[in-house]
């Protein structure tokens, strides 16, 4: 009688280990982008122009997202302040409703995250500032602020970029065709 040898059956430890690391690595890069797009301030692609989150208010109904752009000086493109207007465009995503153009300004007074601040881009509109009334009336929308607006004002230079700061954000809507700017009420205002 011949005795067979019980054979054993190897396990592939190693290719397992290899497919584990292989998916770990994949996880954890996807991941870190994931994470990346969900804080990174920089622009948006078209594609992610509208979005859908749960509202606020715990409802089950949806609130429709919409990227607006937010616009700011920027010390890295525009050296030694060559152009006192000069504004760059930030995007920042906003309720689709009908304040929608109220909130993109919010948004603007809110101001920069520390990593937008890094790469050049600044705000000469005073933090804290509140807006006390929008309007929008035959294509003019009128914005008046509270007195903080005019905290950062040094100079002309000062105030064109705050005008052009709040005339840019409000004319990437259609309906807006020019802006008047008001301090509590005060209308031709030097800003």
């Amino acid at each position: 009688m011949t005795r067979h040898k019980k054979q054993r059956y190897h396990f592939p430890v190693r290719k397992l280990a290899g497919v584990f690391v292989a998916s770990l690595t994949g996880f954890l890069l996807l991941s870190a982008v994931g994470v990346y797009w969900a804080i990174s301030p920089v622009a948006r692609p078209a594609v992610a122009m509208m979005a859908i989150r749960p509202a606020v208010s715990g409802a089950s109904a949806m609130i429709l997202e919409h990227a607006v752009r937010v616009y700011f000086g920027n010390s890295d493109k525009n050296k030694k302040a060559a152009d006192c207007g000069a504004v760059y465009p930030l995007y920042r995503e906003v309720p689709k409703t009908s304040t929608m153009m109220k909130n993109a300004i919010s948004e603007l007074i809110a101001g920069l995250s520390w990593s937008e601040a890094d790469a050049g881009y600044f705000n000469s509109i005073s933090g804290g500032t509140k807006i006390n009334s929008f309007t929008v009336d035959n294509g003019v929308a009128h914005v008046d602020f509270d007195k903080r607006i005019k905290d950062g004002i040094v100079g002309t230079c000062d105030a064109a970029e705050i005008k052009s700061q709040i005339t840019s954000t409000l004319k990437q809507f259609p309906s807006v065709k020019s802006v008047v700017i008001s301090v509590d009420g005060a209308d031709g205002l030097a800003l």
